[in-house]
Formats: C-alpha cells, structure tokens, sequence
C-alpha cells in the first residue's frame, strides 16, 4: 500500500514541476464572472448552468486564497494529481492477476497527468468543475470495483451526485461502471444493482434541472441538440482527431491524420482478436469507455484550429489514458516498450509545455490589461478602449468577465467602456505589435473603426496605449 501512495506523491512532484509557469496566471474570462457571482452575490446556482457543487470548491478556494490566483491554480494542478493517482489504483485493480499490473498502472496514471489535449479544464480555473466530476465519477468506478455492499453503493449514489453537480461529462457514467465491472468479472446481480444506484442518481439530477431549475443543457443547447448528421458526423470526427491530435488550422490534415488514426486503432484490434482474445476483450471496453467518455465532448464540439474547448474532452481522456496503458504493456520486448513510452511521454510533454505557454501568455497579458486599466482610472477619468484582446492562441483572456475583473482589483467600472474587440485577423497574429491608421475622422485598428478621442486606449498586442 506504501508504495501506491508513493506513486500519488510522484505524480503530485511531477504535475507541479510541469505546471510551475502557469502556477501563478491571471485569472481568465468566466474566472471573473464567477468569482464575482460566488463572493459577492453568493449565488451558487448560475442560470444556464446547474453545477452547484463545482461553484462550492471554487468558493473554497476563495476561503483560503482569496483573490489571489496561486491557491486557485495550485489547487486545480493537485486534483489533476489526484485524478491521475485514481487512474492508476483503478487500473490496478483491473490488472489483478496480470504480472505487469504495477507497471500497467502507473504508467497509465503518468500518461493522463501528461496528456496535453484536455489542459484547459486543468490551467482554466473553472475548468476545476470538469475535473472534479472526474474525480468524483471514477471513485465510484473505483468503490464499484473493489466493495459491493449497501454502504458502498450508497457512497457511490453520493458521489455521483457530487459529480453531476460538477459538470455534465459524466452523464453515461452507469454505462461505464456496468461495463468495467462486466470486465472484472463481477455477478450479474452486482452489476444490475450498482447501475441502478447509479442511473436513480441520474434520474434525480435531471428532475432537478427540468423542473426545479427549469433547463437541461443551459446556454450550450444549441450545440448539444444539433443531430442532424451533416453537422454531428463531422463534428465526431474532429472531436475524436483533437483527442490524439493537436489543434491545427490545416483542416484536411486533421481529418487524414484522424482517418490514418482510426484505421490503425482498428488494426490493433484484429491483431489482438487473432492472438490473445482476452487482450481483446479488456481493449474493447476500455475503448468503448472512452467513446461513452467522450459523448459530450462529441456533442459539445472542440475547437479544432486553436486549445480553447478542450475541457470537455478531460472525463473521456481518463479512459483513453486507461486504454493506451494496457494497449502498451502488450509491447515486447522491453526494450521496445520502454522506447514506445518514452516517445508517446515526450509527444505528451511537447504539446503540453505548448499549451502552457500559451496559458502563461494570456495571463501576462490579462494582468497588464487590467492593472494598465487601473492606473489610467486613477484620477476617475474616462477611458474608452479598443481592440480588447478575447484569447490567445485559443487561451481565454478577456472574452467574458472584463467589468467583474475590475472590480474584483478594486476598480470602480464608471466611465469605462469598451469600444471594440480584437478582430480575427489580430487574433490569428497575437505576437505582431498593431499599428493604427488614420483614414479621414476615424482609425482603424485591424478590423474595427473608432473615432478619434483623447480618451481613447487600445491594445496592441503589448500594452494598452493611447490612440494619437
């Protein structure tokens, strides 16, 4: 058991050491509404939205942080830590008997703490709700899996309450407790009574948010409802290539390289039919775990050209994860696994330092803005501002929550008025400084005219200077 906890102390090192650059980053976007709407309104149950639980945590962490961000990201990094050490003790348990367990476990852990392509729900700090859904739904994977008594169905019934309070992702999660207690083995009886348990959790959830709060998919309906197969076919496939693959602005490349990875996926699976069916059998569950994972992301949709979405993609990745472990520890000899993981660990860590440093970025800038904001308001003049940056590089910055972010520093928000927002031709080039162009009364500045004004401040892409 000591050496277990000693893979959720290696984990925590290691997620911290990969994350120290973004530790310490501004708050973005929906950050400020929320946390504006948490500590000054006290309003636990956002219209649109029914995750009252994720919006607890986050005030927790207002009791001990503040307003500072360190404690808010620090927080979000050890959950992933712990979720990564949940992915291990679950796989372990399903490699019982197998002489590679120990190594199959940890190794699976260590590719969801590097997985790079669901790092918004880690680096965002509401993206904590997506990944505390995760924490409490495969706790109830692993209690499923180990305990088969009323008290344990009844913490089961609890957490995945606790889940649905978090975030939507884990909405099939009975599915994937039936199937992986089917693969472990477990009497019919078991697996009926704990999916009943879990689909009666379900049920109340979803009573709640049709008649109580009286929506089911909130403000995202609109993507989540869309069926016709023209427009959910495609959005699957991006979907299931942004899983494997980095974003990219080559939409053809995407969908050959998606292909290429769904033929090959396919393969694996002949070769392990034809020579071990048991191999093929634990596979295909695990697989089928991270499409049932992955509906709503499949559903939601995931930007395909930059990072930002990728936090729905965070519930399906932890069987995608589980998947690639086992699909691994069939390598031989070791030499040639060692050699296979270290390449899929140094892919997963490339593009997770990318991220990263888009997130860091974005911080930097979001900071500069609001503190420039703040220094200019000092006398109380007004301030008119353009080309306020929404992203970048598919990391949030100022899209949603620029008033609440002022008067989260303290900032009075009488007589500052944005103007404009940055243009898609700006955002596409962050790190090329904008330039304004006088052209008669106006200028422009990318895509938007402003007329001139002595009170006027726009970005360019550096600092918030004055329009002269």
């Amino acid at each position: 058991m000591r050496k277990y906890w000693l893979y959720y102390l290696v984990y925590t090192v290691l997620a911290i050491l990969i994350y120290l650059p973004v530790l310490n980053k501004s708050f973005a976007a929906d950050d400020f509404s929320v946390l504006y709407r948490l500590i000054h309104d006290r309003n636990f149950l956002a219209a649109g939205f029914f995750r009252p639980v994720a919006d607890l945590f986050l005030y927790s962490s207002f009791l001990y942080s503040g307003i500072h961000q360190l404690g808010y990201n620090l927080t979000n990094v050890l959950i992933h830590a712990a979720n990564a050490f949940i992915l291990c003790r679950i796989l372990l348990v399903l490699s019982e008997g197998n002489k590679n367990g120990s190594l199959l476990s940890f190794t699976g852990g260590l590719l969801f703490l590097f997985y790079p392509f669901h790092n918004e729900a880690v680096v965002w700090v509401v993206g904590r709700g997506s990944m505390l859904a995760t924490t409490f739904g495969c706790l109830v994977i692993w209690i499923s899996l180990r305990h088969q008594t009323v008290l344990a169905k009844t913490a089961g019934f609890v957490l995945y309450t606790l889940a649905l309070g978090c975030y939507e992702t884990v909405l099939l999660l009975p599915l994937i407790v039936g199937l992986l207690l089917y693969l472990h083995k477990k009497p019919t009886a078991d697996i009926f009574s704990w999916m009943a348990v879990l689909f009666s959790a379900l049920t109340i959830n979803l009573f709640v948010r049709k008649y109580v709060m009286q929506y089911m998919v909130g403000d995202y309906a609109d993507r989540v409802l869309e069926w016709q197969p023209a427009v959910l076919l495609p959005k699957i496939i991006k979907v299931f290539g942004r899983f494997w693959l980095p974003p990219t602005t080559n939409t053809l490349w995407l969908i050959l390289s998606t292909l290429a990875i769904g033929i090959a996926v396919v393969v694996l699976f002949i070769y392990w039919f034809r020579k071990n069916k048991q191999q093929f059998r634990t596979l295909s569950i695990l697989f089928t775990c991270f499409l049932l994972g992955a509906v709503v992301a499949f559903l939601f949709g995931v930007n395909t050209r930059t990072i930002e979405g990728e936090r729905v993609m965070y519930f399906g990745s932890f069987f995608l994860c589980a998947w690639l472990a086992w699909l691994l520890s069939g390598i031989k000899p070791k030499g040639f696994y060692t050699a296979t993981m270290c390449l899929l660990l140094g892919y997963f860590v490339f593009f997770l330092a990318d991220s990263n440093q888009r997130w860091k970025i974005a911080g930097e800038r979001t900071a500069r803005i609001l503190q420039r904001v703040a220094a200019l308001h000092s006398n109380k003049a007004p301030i008119l501002i353009s080309n306020l940056p929404e992203e970048y590089r598919g990391a949030l910055m100022l899209r949603n929550g620029f008033y609440p972010a002022l008067l989260l520093q303290g900032t009075d928000t009488a007589h500052i008025n944005i103007v404009s927002c940055q243009g898609s031709s700006i955002a596409q080039n962050p790190d090329q400084p904008v330039l304004p162009i006088k052209e008669g009364n106006v200028w422009r500045i990318g895509e938007n005219k402003v007329p001139a004004n002595p009170n006027l401040y726009y970005w360019n892409n550096i600092d918030l200077l004055p329009l002269k």
